[in-house]
């Protein structure tokens, strides 16, 4: 059996990789992002199904 060295490529072609994932970092540390996805939350449980009864 023999072994096989991976080669360090898929770090090259991260889709998050330089300024797309510094810009992506300053987004979801901003308190704006948050209450966005708090009030996405909201709205989705309140559209949800309501008896929560599953017998």
């Amino acid at each position: 059996m023999t072994s096989t060295a991976f080669s360090d490529s898929s770090a090259k072609t991260s889709p998050a990789s330089g300024s797309e994932g510094m810009l992506l970092a300053r987004v979801a540390v901003r308190w704006e992002t948050g209450l966005v996805l708090f009030l996405f939350a909201v709205l989705q449980q309140s559209l949800g199904q309501h008896n929560p009864d599953n017998s």
